[in-house]
């Protein structure tokens, strides 16, 4: 197969892979004490969350609150706890749904302009 094609391919499977993530939106929203204790001799990179706790001690209790999943087609799913959920948590779950419909529709649409199809 040519250089060329390859290169093609590649970019392809990418961008594919890349869509495959952007076809749902999942936002988990935790509620609890938590209490992390860093290893002093180790080094944390704190770029990644589920490595920072994966690196780290934990203690205390968590319950999931809200979650809410969006796909791509519109359908949403959305699970609540029993109980009223406090107003700033039930915002902090909101603007976290709001932040990722952005940030998605934003790199749907730089991908449609990339290979041509954007307004």
């Amino acid at each position: 197969m040519p250089e060329e094609r390859r290169g093609l391919r590649a970019a392809l499977e990418s961008l594919r892979d890349a869509t495959c993530d952007l076809t749902s939106l999942e936002v988990q929203t935790y509620t609890g004490n938590l209490e992390v204790l860093f290893d002093k001799d180790k080094e944390v990179n704190i770029a990644s969350f589920e490595k920072v706790l994966e690196k780290v001690k934990v203690s205390g209790t968590l319950k999931l609150a809200a979650m809410t999943k969006v796909n791509l087609d519109g359908d949403t799913f959305l699970l609540t706890s029993e109980n009223d959920l406090p107003l700033h948590v039930q915002r902090a779950h909101d603007a976290a749904v709001q932040a990722g419909m952005e940030t998605r529709a934003a790199l749907l649409s730089l991908f449609a302009n990339v290979i041509g199809i954007g307004g």
